[in-house]
């Protein structure tokens, strides 16, 4: 007799890549590595569909040595607030984008440290109020 059966168990981080709606479960503010930048780390969370609960980080600098690097991560915060109906002129704290709720497309991409979740796009919640799940 075995432990743990994993005959029904998927080992893919998301059973199905697409259009999910996601909500931002917890934000922090981190330095980076060096020290002389920070970062906004989002854990969100799926809502809904097949991938319903399932959690991943993204990060989002928006303080960088590199401006190249800082303006990516604020475009990419501010496409978040837009497409959460939010005030797209400033952001008080990292805690105001917890709650905030927006459809996204992701994919599954593989890297040196292996599988993680990536968010293509964001979309306002609206698009993603099908039950969780839109395959592309």
């Amino acid at each position: 007799m075995s432990l743990i059966d994993f005959t029904n168990v998927s080992d893919s981080l998301l059973p199905s890549p697409g259009l999910h709606t996601i909500v931002v479960d917890e934000a922090v503010v981190k330095d980076t590595k060096s020290g002389t930048g920070q970062y906004i780390s989002l854990r969100w969370k799926v809502v809904g569909g097949p991938a319903d609960g399932i959690s991943f980080y993204a990060m989002y600098n928006f303080k960088n040595d590199n401006p190249k690097a800082a303006a990516i991560g604020q475009s990419e915060l501010k496409r978040i607030l837009k497409a959460a109906g939010a005030n797209t002129e400033q952001l008080g704290s990292a805690t105001d984008l917890e709650g905030l709720r927006v459809a996204a497309e992701l994919t599954i991409v593989t890297d040196d440290y292996g599988e993680k979740v990536k968010i293509k796009k964001y979309l306002p919640a609206s698009a993603g109020d099908d039950g969780g799940n839109i395959a592309f």
